[in-house]
Formats: C-alpha cells, structure tokens, sequence
C-alpha cells in the first residue's frame, strides 16, 4: 500500500513556532530534571533496609490496622525476614506506597473476590 503524501505544507513561520515550542518545552523538562536531581532521593538505596508498620503508618498518615490489611492482602510485600510476630516491609517499598491507590486496589480484589463468591454459591 502507498502512503500519500501530505499536500500540506508548513510556512517558514510554522516551522519557527514549532521550533520554538519545542524549544520551551525542553527547557522545562530541564529545568524539572535539574530540581529532581538536587532534591530527589534514590529509593534504591533503601533496599536493603526495612521498616516495621508502625513506621510506615507513621509516615504515611494511616492507621496501623491499614498496613497490615493491605500486607494481608497481598498488595504490599513483606521482608523476607519477616516473622510471625514482627511484620517487616523493605524500606524502598514502604517509602514509595501510594495509599490512595492501594485502597482502590483493595476495593477491586473485594469486588472481583465476592463476585467469585457469588458464582461459586450458585454452582
């Protein structure tokens, strides 16, 4: 199959505004990656360090109970040293966690795992 060409044209002006758009833009995005650099934190660091629920509670604002609830339910990942009586979390993980959308996570699993529920029961 051919492509047509475009009969359209650009103006020498158009051109310039392009140019100039894209030139805005890009020093935008520097300016942007510059204030990350100077005071963005590499979360890689963290990785091997951990953090109890309580901690991460603390930090983001929201009860104990949550953290667990949303460990429990699989949305936040445990340390692997973790034990029985001491629930641990990476501190990479603990740090980055978007309360909000683990809620609406939450909420979906509940939806999709009653409807299962349901559909089990009428079979």
């Amino acid at each position: 199959m051919v492509k047509k060409k475009s009969a359209e044209r650009l103006s020498t002006m158009q051109i310039i505004g392009v140019i100039q758009d894209m030139d805005y833009s890009n020093k935008k995005l520097e300016e942007e990656n510059e204030y990350l650099r100077a005071h963005g934190v590499n979360i890689d660091k963290f990785y091997p360090k951990t953090m109890t629920v309580e901690m991460v509670a603390y930090l983001h604002d929201v009860h104990p109970n949550t953290v667990r609830k949303y460990i429990n339910c699989g949305l936040i990942p445990k340390h692997p040293n973790s034990t029985n009586g001491k629930i641990l979390i990476r501190a990479s993980d603990g740090l980055t966690l978007d309360f909000d959308e683990l809620r609406r996570k939450s909420k979906k699993a509940n939806i999709q795992h009653d409807m299962k529920r349901r559909a089990q029961a009428i079979f």
